[in-house]
């Protein structure tokens, strides 16, 4: 399988937007289906411990959104990441030239995104890095050295928006099995609030179908998308409170 990282294609699908005020509910264990996270009962808000995530913008269909289970993440020390998975029930896209002289010549894709705001309701804590995992499928034909293979990849891009950054962050499924990265492009200015935008591609092209065999086709799938913060006390109301102590005792003295 071969990548290629310079191809890019506009989703150009619908567009669903939360704009219901209300209290802001905790994401269930088992978390719950985006479709009612955007326009149910939580109003395209929810919280996951001191974590507060509002969904601004889905660019995407409302079946699509009723294929996504968003389920909330927290690490066993929860400093270390707090943040959720997107879970996908069958997201599948296939592309088959393999009939002899059906090289049509367009390959077949899925583009969707999510815009959302995190922001932690702790004071005294600072978000410092991101990870960010994917988890599909890119299956094409063996190589029997005709030069018509297929080419199918997995695609997540990530920008990070906050007060006086912007960082941007891509994870492809590769043949390295690499499909995750953390980064700490917060641990010298850290954030107590991101906006982040979420743009997910799945692409499979068929080769040229020259004599028709397996090697023509190509498949990819998406299973799911962890997406987790981890954070560093911050000067605040507790961290500030916490360091009046010493002075206080060295004025008793």
């Amino acid at each position: 399988m071969t990548l290629s990282k310079t191809c890019w294609i506009s989703s150009g699908l619908v567009v669903a937007v939360a704009s219901t005020a209300q209290a802001t509910q905790l994401l269930p264990p088992g978390g719950a289906p985006l479709k009612e996270i955007l326009g149910g009962s939580y109003g395209g808000s929810f919280q996951v411990l001191d974590k507060r995530f509002d969904f601004t913008h889905f660019g995407g269909t409302g079946s699509l959104a009723a294929d996504i289970l968003v389920v909330p993440v927290v690490f066993p020390n929860p400093l270390d990441g707090i943040g959720f998975d997107l879970i996908f029930s069958d997201v599948t896209i296939h592309d088959d030239d393999r009939e002899a002289g059906n090289d049509d010549g367009a390959p077949t894709s899925l583009a969707f995104s999510l815009e959302y705001d995190v922001t932690i309701t702790e004071p005294g804590f600072a978000i410092k890095d991101v990870l960010l995992a994917v988890q599909g499928t890119s299956l094409t034909g063996g190589d029997d050295d005709d030069g018509d293979n297929g080419d199918a990849f997995l695609q997540v891009t990530e920008e990070y928006m906050g007060i006086g950054l912007m960082q941007s962050l891509v994870v492809e499924d590769d043949a390295s099995g690499a499909l995750f990265q953390t980064q700490d492009f917060f641990k010298d200015n850290p954030q107590q609030s991101l906006s982040v935008v979420k743009d997910i591609l799945l692409f499979a092209s068929g080769g040229d179908g020259r004599d028709g065999d397996d090697d023509d086709d190509a498949t990819v799938s998406v299973d799911f998308i962890r997406q987790t913060f981890s954070q560093i006390p911050s000067p605040g109301p507790v961290a500030i409170a916490l360091m009046g102590v010493p002075l206080l005792a060295r004025r008793r003295r």
